[in-house]
């Protein structure tokens, strides 16, 4: 569970951008440019998260701020971290930051109780049995007027699709998280292309892995869908079992 730590110091003052998400990732992807880790162009899964940009308020010269970006790859997150040496300057939107620190840090004890620090995307493609013998198909992003049990059941499925996929591994679980606790649920604006927003139904949870192995994975990787545009970016909690 390598992660690295930006600490960034505002140059000027600003409004909060909302909008961060396209702007870190394209931080990100102006990093890799050029490397073996870039990933721009590559179809599917990503294996990359990133944090929101904290603490979450307007800022005034001199403000300092932190962002988290994590990999199971710890190459790749040792690339960024030289390649940010290079910056003297850090642009997010209308946000200005002066690089201060970027160091690799490493997450201490158990990982299997995560908690959302940024909301996790999941959307439904699939039959779901409604009543007695009926199917309805459902589709779109998971909200609250859905059973919890597709949310669980898709978000099991991505996770064990990523994990397989990066470690070139077939293994299946059926039980994937122990216990979840729904949080609440946000609707969130995000600019896909440059030319329009997408509203993007997401919600934030507190969770129990059953697999350490898995849990550090989803600590490194995130979970749920658009990971690399900053959603399903987890941290681990203390505390033990939820309820």
């Amino acid at each position: 569970m390598t992660r690295l730590l930006l600490k960034l110091v505002a140059t000027e003052n600003s409004s909060y951008e909302m909008d961060y998400y396209r702007d870190v990732q394209g931080l990100i992807y102006n990093l890799l440019r050029g490397s073996e880790f870039n990933c721009h162009d590559k179809k599917g899964y990503k294996f990359f998260s990133f944090s929101q940009i904290f603490p979450f308020h307007s800022l005034h010269e001199g403000d300092r701020r932190n962002l988290i970006i994590a990999s199971p790859n710890a190459d790749f997150v040792s690339y960024i971290k030289e390649q940010l040496e290079y910056l003297q300057r850090i642009r997010i939107g209308a946000m200005q930051f002066k690089l201060d620190y970027a160091n690799v840090v490493r997450v201490n004890g158990s990982p299997n109780n995560l908690i959302t620090g940024t909301p996790i995307v999941v959307r439904l493609q699939q039959r779901e049995q409604s009543s007695g013998l009926s199917l309805q198909f459902v589709t779109g992003y998971w909200c609250k007027r859905y059973p919890v049990s597709m949310f669980i059941r898709q978000l099991g499925n991505n996770l064990l699709k990523k994990y397989n996929e990066y470690y070139h591994q077939n293994i299946n679980i059926d039980t994937v998280f122990y216990r979840c606790k729904l949080l609440r649920e946000v609707a969130l604006k995000v600019n896909v292309n440059g030319s329009y927003q997408d509203t993007v139904i997401a919600s934030k949870w507190v969770f129990n892995i059953a697999s350490t192995d898995i849990a550090r994975f989803a600590l490194d990787c995130g979970l749920g869908e658009r990971n690399s545009l900053g959603f399903g970016f987890m941290n681990p909690i203390a505390g033990g079992i939820v309820r």
